[in-house]
């Protein structure tokens, strides 16, 4: 069993202090609004009870990787090297951390998104 999807994406906060910390990033931040799209995909892996996934973004070499066991926030984050990259930094610009995405219900993208279900 698992699911596969494309998706939109915006920060909710920290935009500037990625800039501020010297990320070159692939999309501009523009407030209220999607700035990105990015795909998803997960597969349940029996053994642990979880959704194992990942998120790619569609414009850069970015992974975000979640296992998916009912918490509302998880996630764990790399970019690989990026070839061809013709910015100051691409030889130095590949990163790892942890980092944290929050899950929203139905309900709660329908509000956001100002729409009825």
């Amino acid at each position: 069993m698992g699911y596969a999807a494309r998706c939109v994406y915006t920060f909710s906060a920290g935009y500037a202090n990625i800039l501020a910390a010297g990320a070159q990033l692939a999309y501009e931040y523009s407030e209220e609004k999607f700035t990105a799209t990015r795909s998803i995909s997960a597969v349940f892996v029996e053994q642990q009870n979880v959704f194992e996934g990942q998120y790619h973004d569609n414009t850069d070499d970015l992974v975000y990787r979640y296992w998916d066991d009912g918490r509302k926030t998880m996630s764990i984050v790399w970019e690989g090297h990026d070839e061809g990259d013709m910015s100051a930094n691409a030889a130095t610009s590949s990163f790892s951390s942890f980092g944290e995405i929050t899950w929203m219900t139905v309900e709660e993208v329908a509000q956001l998104l100002n729409t009825s279900l």
